[in-house]
C-alpha cells in the first residue's frame, strides 16, 4: 500500500548500506507506520470499538458506502490517491466520523508530494510549511510539559476546525463539520500507545480519555463500555462481543498486546484480578458461563478478569 511504501522509504533513509538489514524483527520495533497502526488497534479495543480493516483498493470499490460503517480511523495515511479522497469525503458528508492522526493525504498514491493535502478542506485545516517533528523515524521534539505525546506537525493551523487542545500555539485536537458528518485530527504521533498502556498507563489514559470524549462527541458509542473501579489494576482489558443464536457471547480478557515492544510479564502476577463494571447498550438476560449462575436481566453488570483466565458471559435477547 502507498503510505506503507512511503514510510518504509522515510524511515530508512538514513540507513545507507544497512537498510537491508531491516528485516521483520527490525520493523516490529522501529517501523513508524506499523507502529502507529498497532497503537489505534490497541487504542479502539481499549475504547470498546468494533472495527475492521480496509484497504486503498476497497475503498476505491465503494467499501464505505456500505451501512455498517460509522467511522473511518487513518492512521498515518501519509498516501492517497485523489479517488480514495473523493470516497472518503463522500463518507463523512453521509454523517460518519473521518479521523487521522497526523501528515494526513501529503502524497498522492504515487508518492508525489502535493501542494496541498487532499483531505484538509474535510479536516478544517491548514500548513504553512510541511515540517513534522518526526524524520527517518526519530521524534526530532520531546512532548510538551502538559501533553504525553509529540506534536506532529508544528506548522499546523485551523481553518474551519474547532481546536480542543494545544501544546503551546499549536492546535493538537481539531474537530471540523463536513457535511452530515464529523473529522477530527489527532495532530500527535501516538506510536508508542500501545506500549505506554502497559509500561506507563498514565501517558495512555490521557490519550485514550482524550480520544473518548472526541469520539462521543461525534456520537461513537462502544455497545460495551467498561468502567474500571477505582483501584483496580491499570493493566488494560478488552471485550469480545459474538453474536450467536438468541443473542451473543461476551468475553473478557487482558489485553497484553504491545505492538513489538516486550510484555512485562513480570510486573503481571498470575493472581492479578482486574475489577470492573460493564454497561450494554441495551438490557439482556445474563448468564455466566464459567459458573452457569444467571445475572437476571441487566444492563450494567460486575466483572472480575485474572491475568491466567478470561471471563465468559452469554447475553439473551428473551428468558432461555
Amino acid at each position: 500500500m502507498p503510505s506503507v511504501r512511503g514510510h518504509w522509504m522515510l524511515d530508512s533513509a538514513e540507513d545507507g548500506a544497512s537498510w537491508i538489514w531491516r528485516l521483520t524483527s527490525h520493523e516490529n520495533k522501529h517501523t513508524t507506520q506499523g507502529r502507529t497502526r498497532q497503537a489505534w488497534v490497541s487504542l479502539l479495543e481499549d475504547l470498546g470499538l468494533d472495527y475492521q480493516f480496509v484497504t486503498p483498493e476497497m475503498i476505491r470499490a465503494g467499501a464505505l458506502a456500505s451501512p455498517s460503517l460509522a467511522a473511518l480511523v487513518l492512521p498515518r495515511s501519509i498516501a492517497l490517491s485523489d479517488a480514495e479522497a473523493v470516497a472518503i469525503q463522500s463518507f463523512a458528508m453521509r454523517g460518519n466520523l473521518v479521523c487521522a492522526d497526523a501528515q494526513a493525504g501529503l502524497f498522492n498514491e504515487n508518492l508525489m508530494r502535493r501542494r496541498v493535502g487532499c483531505l484538509d478542506a474535510l479536516f478544517g485545516i491548514k500548513r504553512s510549511t510541511s515540517r513534522t517533528r518526526l524524520k527517518t523515524g526519530r521524534v526530532r521534539a520531546p512532548a510538551a510539559k502538559a501533553i504525553p505525546y509529540p506534536v506532529s506537525e508544528p506548522d499546523l493551523r485551523p481553518t474551519t476546525a474547532s481546536v480542543h487542545g494545544e501544546a503551546g500555539q499549536t492546535p493538537i485536537l481539531l474537530t471540523a463539520k463536513f457535511g452530515s458528518g464529523t473529522a477530527l485530527y489527532l495532530n500527535l504521533l501516538v506510536m508508542d500507545y500501545a506500549r505506554d498502556r502497559l509500561q506507563a498507563p498514565p501517558r495512555a489514559a490521557w490519550l485514550r480519555n482524550e480520544l473518548r470524549r472526541r469520539l462521543l462527541m461525534a456520537g461513537l458509542r462502544p455497545r460495551v463500555h467498561l468502567v474500571r473501579k477505582p483501584d483496580a489494576p491499570s493493566w488494560p482489558v478488552a471485550a469480545r462481543l459474538r453474536k450467536v443464536p438468541g443473542g451473543y457471547v461476551l468475553a473478557f480478557h487482558l489485553n497484553v498486546t504491545t505492538g513489538g515492544a516486550a510484555v512485562p510479564w513480570k510486573k503481571i502476577p498470575t493472581d492479578t484480578v482486574v475489577e470492573l463494571e460493564a454497561r450494554l447498550w441495551k438490557s439482556f438476560n445474563i448468564r455466566n458461563l464459567d459458573s452457569g449462575a444467571s445475572l437476571g436481566r441487566l444492563r450494567r453488570f460486575p466483572v472480575r478478569v485474572s491475568a491466567s483466565r478470561p471471563a465468559f458471559f452469554q447475553l439473551f435477547s428473551k428468558k432461555p
